[in-house]
Parts: structure tokens; C-alpha cells; sequence
């Protein structure tokens, strides 16, 4: 089982122009839990489907092959696409970055088996029919699982030892292939989910390697520009962190905000911001109460509906894993702890959170599926959360039946309601960065969108 995850959420931004969130009143949290694994390691980091319901790749299950479950919001598991279906697993073994595209299929990859035996880039249906895309090979390494759909439809992601673009059709092409020495000056081990910001260019974290103070480098944060040209983008050092492993997240302020796992001013871990200039503030440091057993997070942040961001810790009982915890922190640091996690009953949750449409918190352990609900309302995501002119969009919600318009920044858009829970639109000529905006009987429903070159 691993011990860190990958969150496919969102390619540039989890949301923007919040400017209703200042009115939503501070809810004591509610958690919940909503169902006990028994037999496997839980379902990983679940990603919401058009239909309304969670998807989670589930490394372990299937004889330990992996299978993409079907979550209901409820809590009910069942099985979507077991792995290892085909001759030799040429279909791969033990699924991750699982994210919705654009199209209305799910893509991800597999990282072990596959023709080459080195994992898989594969679509996945609606109706769970599995179409394996790419296979990778020993030279390129497996696939660690960040994969972002960028502007024009293509997927760029990270294997072991590069990053690539692949086509929806799998024609894969390497953008940057990383040392293999140690303390590389470009880092080492590519880890957490991929973002394209609004600049059009695609950033990602490694967790080792580059220029910091640590014994093997303490990480990088690098940049890739539309024209494939890549940059160390930040190295680590100790005191402003270690082992950045999540992923980026875009915040609605236009800064890009992430987690590392060590370092700090406590060596706990940090949650840090960075603007797209390069500009690294560290907000918090882990550690600071060593009672607390609070470890590192590993995990990517979501901005949530009102503003903050909401992340995960593992714990530390007398140096191993143990315990953990869901905070809130907002853009200037104030951190609050929102639960502790029991390990004896409920597991560390190794994998990140998911802010449903309907305005809840999901998540999961090794042990457990939970919700946690802060008293957010029901808002819109558009599937990806930026894309250009033209670019097809897929807008998430619920009751969205009636809708009788779409709008992005002002602009009218083209757009068919398909379901209560799903739209699909295009984005229109004319539009520019702002809100989109869905007007339907109970209301007006508003999140950001990035139009990008």
C-alpha cells in the first residue's frame, strides 16, 4: 500500500471570483463515516463522475490486481472495472489518476503490467467499457499517476524518470526527461497531480533532487511552457520545506499553493504559496506541538467553494505512520484543525480530499470511505477548469435540470443540459477569465474558469 497520493481534480483552478463565500457562516464540521473496508486498501483518491456518483481507483483490490470502484454518495462500493481482465494484464495492475475529461470518459494510468509491463495510459467509459491507450516501457519508467487534461484536449503526466504529453488517442510524446544521477539540479521522482495555470503553462513538483540542503535535495517545483520548454521553477531548502509530493493547486488569488512533507521550521512539513514569478512564502509549518503527532501532508489541497483550503496530514506516533488529520487553512496561514483521524479504527488517510458539487468533503483511508460536511452550499465545476476558445466543457452540478442559460464571463454559451447532475457546453467566442455562470429555476450557480491562450 502506498504511503502518498495522487488527486486528478483539476487541471488550473479550483475556483475563482468566490465573492459569495464571504456570506457563508462558519459550520461546526460533521463527519461521517460512510462505510468500512474489509478486504482491500480503500479506494484511493475518488474523483466525481457526470453521473453524480464518486470514482476511485483501488490499487489493491481484485486478488490485488486493482479495479475502478463505483461509489454512490451514500457509501455504497461496487466494482466499475477490475484490472488484470485481459491476457497477460495487458490492461495493466494497480489503477491511479483517475480523472473526468472533457470528452465524458474517464482517463487514468496503471502502473504496473500493460504490454511492457511498465503500466498503462487507458480510457475508461461511462459505461465501463476500458480502452488501453499507451503502454509504458522500461526506459520511460512507470507512471506516477498526476495526469491534467490541458488546453486543446491532450494529457501531459509523469513517469518515474519524465514528463509526457499523450494524445486521447495515445500518441505519447516526451517533454523533459529527468537525471538519473543523484541531487540533479532538475529534481528527482515526479510526484503528485500535474496543473496548467492560467499562463498556459503546466507546473509539477518532484520530491527529491535540485539545489536544496537536503541529503538527496530537498525538491523542485518546475515549470513547462506550452512549447514543451521546461525550468526549475523553485528548489526546496530545509527551512521553507522538504519532499513537495502532492501537487499544485491554482487559487482563485492567481497564486499557486501546495504541500511539502518535511522541512519547515519544525521539520514537520509546510503548506506554502507561490506566484507565478517564482515568489515562495511558506504559510504554516507542521510540528509546532509536539503532542499533537501531526505529520507532514502529503496530499493535494482543494480550494474549496468558500475560499480556504482544505487538505490532509498523516500522523507520527513515535516515528511511524499513524493517526493523521483534515485541516482548513485560508490564503494568510491561519490553520484549524477541522478532525483526528483514529488509527486503530479508521486508518491515515494517505489520499486527499474531494469537494462534491452538492458542497461536501469525501475522502478515504486504508480503513474507511468518509464525508465531512463544513456547511457549504451546492456550486458548479467545469470539467476541465480551463481550456480555450472552442474547448469542450463538461459542467458538474446537481438539480441542474431546467437550466435555461450558460454563460462564461458574460458571454452566452451553447450548452445542453443532459442530466440533473450534468451540462455540456463549449467555450464561446468572445469569453474571457471569469465566472461561469448557470442560470436555473432554484437559482444562479457560479465557479471560475480560466480562458487560456
Amino acid at each position: 500500500m502506498k504511503k502518498f497520493c495522487i488527486i486528478p481534480l483539476a487541471g488550473a483552478l479550483a475556483a475563482l471570483l468566490l465573492s459569495a463565500a464571504t456570506a457563508i457562516a462558519s459550520t461546526p464540521p460533521t463527519f461521517t463515516t460512510l462505510t468500512t473496508f474489509s478486504d482491500y486498501d480503500g479506494v484511493g483518491s475518488v474523483v466525481q463522475g457526470a453521473d453524480g456518483n464518486l470514482y476511485g481507483p483501488a490499487c489493491q483490490a481484485n486478488n490485488f490486481d486493482g479495479a475502478i470502484d463505483k461509489v454512490t454518495l451514500e457509501g455504497a462500493v461496487a466494482p466499475f472495472y477490475n484490472f488484470c481482465s485481459e491476457p497477460d494484464c495487458s490492461d495493466g495492475i494497480c489503477p491511479e489518476g483517475l480523472l473526468l475529461a472533457s470528452d465524458g470518459n474517464f482517463y487514468g494510468v496503471t502502473t504496473y503490467a500493460g504490454t511492457y509491463h511498465y503500466g498503462t495510459f487507458f480510457k475508461l467509459t461511462p459505461e465501463g467499457a476500458l480502452t488501453t491507450l499507451y503502454g509504458f516501457t522500461g526506459a520511460q519508467g512507470q507512471p506516477t499517476g498526476g495526469l491534467v487534461q490541458v488546453s486543446g484536449g491532450d494529457f501531459v503526466g509523469t513517469t518515474g524518470a519524465t514528463v509526457f504529453r499523450i494524445t486521447s488517442a495515445g500518441v505519447l510524446t516526451t517533454l523533459h526527461s529527468f537525471c538519473s544521477q543523484p541531487n540533479c539540479a532538475d529534481g528527482e521522482d515526479p510526484s503528485g497531480a500535474l496543473l496548467q495555470a492560467q499562463n498556459g503553462n503546466v507546473y509539477g513538483e518532484t520530491w527529491q533532487g535540485g539545489q536544496g540542503d537536503c541529503v538527496f535535495g530537498c525538491g523542485t517545483i518546475y515549470q513547462i511552457t506550452p512549447a514543451g520548454a521546461f525550468t526549475v521553477f523553485h528548489s526546496f531548502a530545509i527551512t521553507d520545506g522538504a519532499s513537495p509530493r502532492g501537487g499544485l493547486t491554482h487559487g482563485s488569488d492567481g497564486n499557486l499553493y501546495g504541500t511539502t512533507e518535511g522541512g519547515g521550521a519544525y521539520s514537520s512539513g509546510t503548506v506554502f504559496k507561490i506566484t507565478t514569478e517564482g515568489a515562495l512564502t511558506t504559510l504554516y509549518s507542521f510540528g509546532a506541538d509536539i503532542n499533537s503527532h501531526v505529520g507532514g501532508p502529503t496530499c493535494r489541497l482543494v480550494e474549496a467553494s468558500n475560499g480556504k483550503f482544505y487538505g490532509t496530514t498523516h500522523g507520527v506516533d513515535d516515528g511511524e505512520f499513524g493517526g493523521g488529520t483534515i485541516f482548513e487553512i485560508t490564503s494568510n496561514g491561519a490553520l484549524t484543525n477541522l478532525y483526528s483521524f483514529d488509527e486503530g479504527t479508521q486508518g491515515t488517510p494517505f489520499w486527499g480530499l474531494l469537494q462534491d458539487t452538492n458542497g461536501t468533503f469525501y475522502g478515504a483511508t486504508p480503513a474507511i470511505l468518509y464525508s465531512l460536511s463544513v456547511g457549504l452550499p451546492p456550486f458548479i465545476k467545469p470539467v476541465p477548469d480551463s481550456g480555450h476558445v472552442g474547448s469542450p466543457v463538461t459542467i458538474l452540478g446537481t438539480n441542474l435540470t431546467g437550466a435555461y442559460s450558460v454563460s462564461f464571463n458574460g458571454t452566452p454559451a451553447p450548452f445542453t443540459v443532459v442530466s440533473a447532475t450534468e451540462i455540456t457546453t463549449r467555450v464561446p467566442f468572445g469569453a474571457t477569465t471569469g465566472a461561469i455562470e448557470i442560470a436555473t429555476p432554484g437559482g444562479t450557480l457560479s465557479r471560475g474558469f480560466f480562458v487560456t491562450p
